[in-house]
């Protein structure tokens, strides 16, 4: 570990490592989970009849969609999926199932929030935090 000769830079130090910690093993372990709750709360609800998913074909399974921000004035991270509904450029996947949309009487339009779940599973689990620690590990930043 380097030597700092203000706290300013030492701050600049661990804020760095924190930020690659975050964008890198905590994300992994976010969009995973993300992934789990986007079965468990979406995709298992019902078997679509009028239309195919996309699942981890440019759907909300397909984690390479799923970005995962560093958000360097707090320390934590905006994470989105960035999948669009089929032929619509302009309108995000998950906003529609998180939020509902259209006749909320169908199953398929009834608001499914999976960032909640995944939110829920990570506090429950701590393993957002124990991938944090990985990742400052990685860096050279002991935790333990």
């Amino acid at each position: 570990m380097p030597q700092f000769n203000n706290m300013a830079s030492l701050k600049s130090y661990l804020n760095t490592a924190v930020n690659s910690a975050l964008k890198n093993e905590v994300g992994s372990i976010v969009k995973d989970v993300i992934n789990d709750e986007t079965g468990n709360t979406v995709y298992s609800v019902y078997n679509p009849k009028q239309y195919e998913r996309r699942y981890d074909n440019r759907g909300l399974g397909d984690e390479s969609l799923i970005s995962v921000t560093p958000n360097t004035s707090d320390n934590s991270i905006i994470v989105r999926d960035e999948a669009h509904p089929n032929g619509i450029s302009d309108q995000y996947l998950d906003d529609m199932i998180v939020n509902g949309y259209g006749n909320q009487d169908e199953i398929w339009n009834s608001p499914r929030d999976f960032y909640s779940a995944a939110e829920d599973d990570l506090r429950q689990t701590g393993a957002h935090i124990k991938a944090l620690a990985e990742g400052l590990n990685r860096q050279g930043i002991q935790t333990t």
